[in-house]
């Protein structure tokens, strides 16, 4: 997960939604210019490291370096990941031929209003935050963009958080809208 500067409370959340997972077997590598705000995470599954790099790419392919694992999510600090997010995703990607997976539609939750948009299908690319891959497929790749994927089918396992200071506009996408609460009971704001 690359935490960007100035972004601790998306961070903080991001972790709890990682600690909430009903699978078990999972490691978050958290990949920060400012180590010293996550020193107190005492978590044997998250590893925080130091970033090398400045871009959100450059970080991304430095905590898949650090990771353990051959199955490699994308983890976004601003987005939200409901429990179930790595178990039922797992249910897709593991029996599937794909190398790559991730939405071609889904939901954007836009914290200034607290409202979730539907997005409908783009074509010939997918939304890179809920991406699930092989490690050896982020090699290879096209700047962030893996040349060969395939849908996820189930839109129930997180939303795409939107806020002020993206390098995305992602207004265009956005149709459908209806109110939403984050639970921040676990995270200090």
């Amino acid at each position: 997960m690359p935490a960007l500067e100035g972004r601790l409370v998306f961070g903080r959340q991001a972790v709890s939604y990682f600690r909430s997972q009903d699978y078990e077997n999972k490691e978050l590598i958290l990949v920060t210019s400012e180590p010293e705000k996550f020193a107190d995470l005492e978590d044997n599954n998250i590893k925080v490291v130091l970033a090398r790099g400045q871009t959100d790419c450059e970080r991304i392919t430095q905590g898949i370096h650090e990771a353990s694992g051959e199955v490699i999510f994308r983890w976004d600090d601003d987005d939200i990941s409901f429990r179930h997010r790595i178990s039922a995703t797992l249910k897709e990607f593991l029996h599937n031929p794909a190398k790559v997976m991730g939405w071609v539609q889904g939901f954007f939750f836009e914290y200034a209003t607290r409202y979730v948009y539907y997005c409908p299908p783009i074509q010939g690319d997918y939304m890179h935050p809920t991406g699930v891959m092989w490690r050896d497929a982020w090699e290879g790749r096209n700047g962030c963009q893996p040349k060969h994927f395939a849908p996820l089918e189930d839109l129930t396992v997180m939303m795409i958080g939107v806020h002020p200071g993206q390098t995305i506009n992602k207004r265009g996408w956005m149709k459908y809208r209806t109110r939403f609460e984050v639970n921040t009971d676990d995270v200090s704001l």
